[in-house]
């Protein structure tokens, strides 16, 4: 069985976003997730299929959104991850294109 917890899967739904949407549903995300994570029915199964990893994955890419500043806890190969996201609100000129810099 699949895990729901793709964070690739999340990554490309938030690379059509708005910032302000992209805010929005990455944090709604990770609120739905804990709260199926924790003290509920069915919960350690959850963490079972990576949950709270997929949870504190969202957290980082949240910060980054937010601060502009790469996430200690995203290894490099994670991080790049974020750049089409990125890369699509620089394009729509949300974010400055020095913003890139960091995934050199």
């Amino acid at each position: 069985m699949e895990s729901p917890y793709d964070f690739e899967n999340f990554i490309k739904r938030m690379s059509v976003l708005d910032y302000e949407e992209i805010i929005k549903q990455a944090s709604a995300e990770v609120a739905e997730v804990e709260g199926a994570s924790f003290s509920v029915k069915g919960a350690p199964r959850q963490r079972e299929l990576g949950s709270a990893n997929y949870a504190s994955r969202i957290k980082a890419f949240i910060f980054f959104m937010r601060s502009g500043a790469k996430p200690g806890s995203a290894n490099p190969s994670e991080f790049s991850l974020y750049k089409p996201v990125v890369l699509a609100l620089v394009e729509k000129k949300t974010f400055k294109p020095e913003i890139m810099r960091e995934f050199e």
